[in-house]
């Protein structure tokens, strides 16, 4: 325990920093939300986590984490569109049909 004098008053601790980010960089996406998104399994995106192929997790309290919007958009944005050749694509036209 702490000898109450030692310990500063209140007045005399340094103020808090306030982190003032771009609004749209505000909106964080849990887990679920950001495999929904991908359509990655939780092991394959803390795989790309580790491997830094895949943004980082901001640590929001002692047993929780998520990820910028942002980050994850632009991942998205960053990945190669898929061939699907055209059986893929006639699958892909019918399923939007019904």
């Amino acid at each position: 325990m702490q000898d109450p004098e030692s310990t500063p008053a209140v007045a005399d601790r340094a103020p808090r920093r306030t982190l003032h980010l771009p609004r749209q960089q505000t909106q964080i996406l849990r887990l679920p939300d950001v495999m929904s998104m991908t359509g990655l399994s939780r092991t394959a995106i803390y795989t790309l986590v580790g491997s830094n192929d895949f943004p980082a997790a901001i640590k929001l309290g002692v047993k929780s984490i998520g990820w910028y919007l942002t980050d994850v958009e632009r991942w998205l944005a960053s990945r190669p569109v898929a061939n699907i050749g055209a059986a893929g694509k006639e699958a892909q036209a019918a399923a939007l049909k019904a």
